[in-house]
């Protein structure tokens, strides 16, 4: 082998050792492409509960009594992006922030923030 690594094999090693916000990324960009997946296979369906079921999974509920019944929200919602652009700009100010971030602090406390962060959010 020539000492090239493949797509796949970069990717691994970077979501290995590229720090909290890359796999933070890598995360947000998976569930961004499975949900997009799922709801392609809807349209081809001709099923709109997919795009209902989807909103149950990734919504977060603002009432009480629809949050207590579906308390995953809260998590879920942290990953969900349902449009290109929203990902987009997301990611990137992750990236370029998180970078700055893990430099002057550790990956634990970025997981912290971004989760905090995104459940005041």
């Amino acid at each position: 082998m020539d000492g090239q690594r493949s797509f796949i094999d970069d990717l691994k090693h970077q979501y290995h050792y590229g720090g909290a916000s890359i796999r933070l990324l890598f995360i947000n960009v998976g569930v961004f492409l499975l949900i997009n997946l799922l709801l392609v296979f809807g349209r081809l369906a001709n099923s709109p509960a997919m795009s209902a079921f989807l909103g149950e999974i990734f919504a977060l509920e603002t009432d009480i009594p629809s949050f207590i019944t579906h308390p995953w929200g809260l998590l879920t919602s942290l990953f969900a992006h349902f449009s290109f652009f929203h990902l987009l700009f997301n990611m990137a100010f992750l990236y370029f922030v998180g970078r700055v971030f893990e430099q002057l602090f550790d990956q634990k406390r970025l997981y912290y923030t971004y989760f905090v962060g995104g459940i005041f959010g």
